[in-house]
C-alpha cells in the first residue's frame, strides 16, 4: 500500500503525515499528493493545532516522485497540471495557521526535498541527506518551490544548489540555513519539539500568521512564474533520457 498515514492529536496539538511507500523509499505517487492536499485542507479549521509534522516511514523521508507515476505524467500538459496542483497545495501549507515541520531521516531528494522546503522548519537526523537533484534529470524543480529556496538560502546558494544537484549532509544543510535543527536521536528531537508544545496554540498560530504576512512576494504569483520555466523542461529530451535510463536518485 502506498499512502500518506495521517494522525491528529487534540491534546498536544500535533498532526503528523507519514509518507508510506517503503518499497520505493517513500517516493510519492499521484494518490499520495492528493492525500496531502486533502489533509492540509482538513487542518485549516483545527483550533487545537500547534504543529503539522511530515515524516517518512522506515527511516527514510522521501526519495522523490514515484517513477511509474512520473512516467505517466511526463509531458508538458500533465506536468503543468501537477505543478499547479502542488504549488497551490504548498501555498495552502505555507498559509496554514500551524507551524509545519519536516522531520528528515535518511534521504530527502527531488520532490522529497521540495516537500521539506514547503514546510516552515526542517529537522534533520545527523546522518540524513537532502538534495535538489532535479537538474540531473533534465528538469527544474517539479512542485514550484524554487522561489522558497531563494528566500531561504539567498540567490547565490540557491542557484548553486539548483544547478549542481548536489546532495548535502545534515551539517552542510545546517551551515547554509537549509536545516534548522540537527538531532542524533529521538530524545534530542523530542526535546526540540517540546519547545513548541510549551507555547499556547493561539500564540503559535499568531506567529504563523505574521510569518505569512511577511512574505514579500505573493506565493501564487511566484509559482506562476516558476511554472512557465518548469514546463519547458518537463517531458523534454533530457527528462526522457533520464527516465528511460531507469535511474532513480542514488
Amino acid at each position: 500500500m502506498r499512502e500518506v498515514v495521517f494522525t491528529k492529536n487534540d491534546s498536544d496539538g500535533i498532526a503528523e503525515l507519514t509518507l508510506y511507500n517503503p518499497d520505493a523509499k517513500n517516493s510519492i505517487n499521484g494518490y499520495m499528493i492528493v492525500q496531502i492536499s486533502d489533509i492540509i485542507e482538513n487542518l485549516s479549521d483545527w483550533k487545537q493545532g500547534r504543529l503539522v509534522i511530515f515524516n517518512g516511514a522506515n527511516g527514510s523521508f522521501c526519495s522523490g516522485g514515484d517513477l511509474n507515476f512520473i512516467k505517466e505524467v511526463a509531458n508538458p500538459a500533465d506536468g503543468y497540471v501537477m505543478n499547479r496542483f502542488m504549488s497551490e497545495t504548498f501555498a495552502k501549507l505555507r498559509t496554514l495557521q500551524l507551524i509545519s515541520i519536516a522531520r528528515i531521516d535518511g534521504y530527502a531528494l527531488g520532490a522529497g526535498a521540495e516537500l521539506t522546503i514547503a514546510c516552515d522548519l526542517r529537522a534533520m537526523h545527523v546522518h540524513a541527506k537532502i538534495g535538489y537533484v532535479q537538474s540531473k534529470f533534465g528538469i527544474t524543480p517539479v512542485w514550484g518551490t524554487s522561489h522558497l529556496l531563494f528566500k531561504i538560502l539567498g540567490r547565490p546558494r540557491a542557484i548553486e544548489l539548483l544547478s549542481s544537484g548536489n546532495v548535502l549532509n545534515a551539517n552542510e544543510a545546517r551551515t547554509i540555513g537549509l536545516a534548522n535543527f540537527v538531532f542524533k536521536d529521538n530524545a534530542e528531537y523530542d526535546a526540540w519539539i517540546q519547545h513548541f508544545l510549551s507555547i499556547e496554540p493561539d500564540v503559535l498560530r499568531a506567529v504563523k500568521r505574521i510569518s505569512t504576512d511577511s512574505e514579500h512576494s505573493p506565493i501564487n504569483d511566484a509559482s506562476d512564474a516558476e511554472r512557465k520555466v518548469f514546463v519547458e523542461t518537463w517531458g523534454g529530451d533530457a527528462h526522457f533520457k533520464a527516465l528511460n535510463s531507469g535511474k532513480k536518485h542514488r
